[in-house]
């Protein structure tokens, strides 16, 4: 029966716009290398998935901006290289980045 009060109520707490509570803690799953973290702050609470961090509005719940924990599980990787790739190319190789200026 509290099952079922708890799902109305909820039910009418989202079709009156009201935030949702979230409690603060942290997840890890070795299985799945992931890492879940909620933060409380004094305006906003964090909410961080493998380092990319959302900031919820604790009084709306309005996303108020996103960003990136660069301590985060980030590691340098390596280049892997197709065996046999030492035959030059017909054609030059374009820069990755490229700018154009209208005159």
């Amino acid at each position: 029966m509290w099952s079922v009060i708890k799902l109305y109520m909820g039910k009418f707490l989202n079709l009156a716009g009201y935030p949702a509570i979230v409690r603060e803690g942290e997840y890890k799953s070795a299985e799945l290398d992931a890492r879940v973290r909620v933060l409380k702050m004094d305006l906003s609470t964090l909410v961080s998935v493998n380092g990319f961090d959302v900031y919820f509005n604790r009084f709306t719940g309005a996303i108020e901006g996103v960003g990136f924990s660069p301590s985060a599980c980030c590691t340098s990787g390596r280049t892997m290289r197709s065996e046999g790739s030492d035959v030059p190319r017909e054609t030059p190789a374009l820069p990755a980045h490229t700018r154009t200026t209208a005159d």
